[in-house]
């Protein structure tokens, strides 16, 4: 409970919350009950592989209305355990894998996008992500040369496999990691495109420091109405979605009504990841 209260606290968090899987033992319920007003940290006990006892539990933030809110909030906890499952095999292939570089790359990046966190400068955070892509870059790509090279095939073999089965999930993780990192660079750019010149010396150096694209892509989201929407809209949209929609369908309609982004800038919105991140390739394909 001291823990969680001591997190609440850093983060400004008004309350906090243990979740178990077993009943409380019963030495342990007088400690709860006497300390769970004084620190605001709560302990619910329900199954986290259960959607429906977490609904049951705390409250669905998607707001969406009855028809939708549960199937996504279902979707994104499943997503969330299944998560774990990727890391425990990561977990294994980075004890048990003789391919040391690409395992300590992996968790290196991992890291790095978990720590920027508690850089407390967006322009300081966006560099400390380009630094890690800088020294681990490709990390998804590097993983299926690696799979391709343990067992004999040409390239382009893993990709289809790991689309098309469920073997190797831990790439999966990977892969996702990868996406999170440009979220967060999208997001700390629109906290610098919301923040006043006031700045420090230090805090104008970084941003100094920051890629072309970075600064470019930051002039260029300055006047766009729905840019606080643009880190959630990613996050939906990749992790919820899985990265892609369906023409022809409510798929669009319905990522606009949870994002809050108008349904026809939806397509505007996802081409900003190619002023962030510019490629030879096109990021996204009908």
């Amino acid at each position: 409970m001291f823990k969680i209260y001591g997190w609440k606290e850093y983060l400004k968090i008004p309350r906090g919350f243990i979740i178990r899987k077993i009943p409380i033992p019963e030495e342990d319920k007088s400690t709860y009950v006497e300390f769970e007003p004084k620190l605001s940290v709560a302990v619910r006990e329900f199954d986290i592989g259960k959607p429906e006892q977490v609904l049951s539990s705390i409250t669905n933030q998607i707001n969406t209305g009855e028809e939708y809110s549960t199937p996504l909030f279902s979707s994104g906890w499943y997503a969330a355990n299944l998560e774990r499952i990727c890391i425990e095999q990561l977990n294994y292939e980075y004890k048990n894998n003789t391919n040391r570089e690409l395992f300590e790359s992996i968790k290196a990046y991992d890291h790095a996008v978990k720590a920027c966190f508690f850089i407390d400068h967006p322009a300081s955070r966006a560099n400390y992500i380009y630094k890690a892509y800088v020294d681990h870059h490709k990390l998804t790509e590097k993983c299926y040369q690696h799979i391709e090279m343990i067992e004999g095939q040409p390239k382009g073999y893993a990709m289809k496999k790991i689309a098309d089965t469920n073997v190797y999930p831990w790439v999966h993780y990977v892969s996702i990691l990868e996406h999170r990192a440009r979220v967060l660079i999208i997001k700390n750019a629109i906290e610098l495109s919301c923040m006043s010149d006031n700045r420090t010396l230090n805090q104008r150096l970084a941003m100094l420091s920051t890629p072309h694209n970075f600064k470019k892509a930051i002039q260029n989201i300055c006047n766009l109405p729905y840019k606080h929407m643009i880190p959630y809209f990613f996050h939906v949209f990749i992790e919820i979605f899985g990265g892609f929609y369906v023409d022809g369908t409510k798929d669009k309609e319905l990522l606009a009504s949870i994002t809050g982004i108008p349904e026809e800038n939806v397509e505007e919105a996802l081409k900003l990841l190619s002023v962030f991140f510019p490629t030879d390739n096109e990021w996204f394909f009908q």
